[in-house]
């Protein structure tokens, strides 16, 4: 009759801060268990974006495609985790995915119009992303293990 106690973090309002956010980050790069909160996701989001848009502004295309793959696998699974906070699937999180991929596959696409097309396409996929993942913390969501959820 006694409780367990989960090392997943479940608290979506918990206070946690920005070094915390990149530790949780890269501990949980291959735990899509769980949820992550609101500034969990946005911190690490807008860090990213900024890093690589920096590294495409100043002309280093590598660095930026070699980030996206480095920050891959943990951003996917941080996103799942989003997910779950607001009680829709990490499976969503496909959508991103689609969208990063497409934005590193057009560093080697030669055809203009094809460097576009995947470029508009990574666009709608983050902006698809970002409209999901704006919705609030769900307290009720099953994946969270306060709420019963066992894997």
């Amino acid at each position: 009759g006694k409780q367990l106690k989960h090392n997943i973090p479940t608290d979506p309002y918990r206070n946690i801060s920005f070094i915390e956010c990149y530790k949780e980050f890269f501990v949980n790069t291959f735990n899509a268990k769980g949820v992550a909160s609101f500034k969990e996701f946005f911190v690490i989001f807008c860090s990213l974006v900024v890093i690589i848009a920096l590294l495409n502004i100043f002309g280093f295309y590598s660095a930026s495609t070699t980030t996206l793959i480095i920050t891959f696998i943990p951003f996917m699974t941080l996103t799942a985790r989003r997910f779950h906070d607001t009680n829709k699937s990490g499976a969503y999180s496909s959508i991103l995915g689609l969208g990063i991929i497409c934005f590193m596959f057009r560093a080697f696409v030669e055809k203009e119009t094809v460097v576009i097309l995947l470029f508009v396409i990574a666009i709608i996929c983050f902006l698809i992303t970002i409209f999901l993942l704006f919705k609030p913390t769900d307290p009720k969501s099953r994946w969270n293990p306060v709420n019963g959820y066992m894997d």
